[in-house]
């Protein structure tokens, strides 16, 4: 409705629980206001001023980088700027699902135009996870995709982990070789897009990070194939009350 309403022939869009730069503004709009693009997406990164320990393990798996100028290649809300016309031409954000309405609004606008990804235009996350909530997030997200059927690359490449891993606990019988290479193969997973930053943390930090990296492809391949089995998504629990 806000976006329907505007006058403004340039839109960016901001998420709760987010900070930002002062100069955010200008960084996300700067291609469209240069005419290079139609559509511009910032991504976001981790605030490190309090994180917890279960914030540093997930973030990776959020599409969430540890540095401002980490590159990005993620779609998310949280910053993301488009020209109206762009957003028409779509048909609009889809108002049928709970979650991922971002992700079809990019499979869409990637059909059309590239995105600009502005690297230094990153929305301040600060989710403040246990486990537990981190790991429920997860799943809503997965859910979402495996209802709305984007990202099936993404639940094979999880579904053949947790194959591979069961494999590697049967074979104990035989050899511990399998399991010394899932080991080292999960080590990869949790620790190759950051380990520079993340080895700085701690080793509280670092063990959740493998922690939660074991559990991720269990998360995401069970709950994607629920999302797809049963077509409902979670309640929202802003509206239970």
């Amino acid at each position: 409705m806000a976006i329907a309403a505007a006058n403004s022939q340039i839109v960016a869009c901001t998420d709760a629980g987010c900070t930002y730069a002062q100069d955010w503004l200008r960084r996300i709009t700067a291609p469209l206001i240069a005419s290079t693009a139609e559509y511009a997406l910032g991504g976001a990164r981790l605030d490190l001023s309090d994180p917890t320990v279960w914030d540093l393990a997930s973030a990776p798996f959020f599409g969430v980088k540890l540095t401002e100028s980490a590159p990005t290649k993620s779609c998310t809300a949280r910053s993301m700027a488009f020209t109206k016309d762009l957003w028409q031409r779509i048909g609009g954000f889809p108002e049928s699902v709970f979650f991922g309405e971002d992700t079809l609004f990019d499979h869409q606008a990637r059909r059309l135009t590239a995105p600009a990804f502005v690297n230094s235009a990153k929305a301040v996350y600060r989710p403040q996870y246990t486990l537990l909530s981190a790991g429920r997030q997860l799943a809503r997200y997965a859910i979402s995709d495996g209802i709305l059927g984007v990202r099936p690359a993404r639940l094979f490449r999880n579904a053949a982990r947790c194959i591979v891993e069961v494999l590697a606990l049967a074979s104990l019988r035989w050899s511990v070789v399998p399991l010394f290479i899932i080991l080292a193969l999960e080590s990869w997973f949790a620790f190759h897009l950051d380990w520079q930053i993340l080895r700085h943390t701690g080793p509280r930090a670092l063990l959740a990070r493998f922690v939660f990296s074991v559990f991720v492809p269990w998360i995401v391949a069970g709950n994607q194939i629920r999302g797809a089995i049963t077509r409902r998504s979670p309640a929202n629990r802003q509206n239970l009350g």
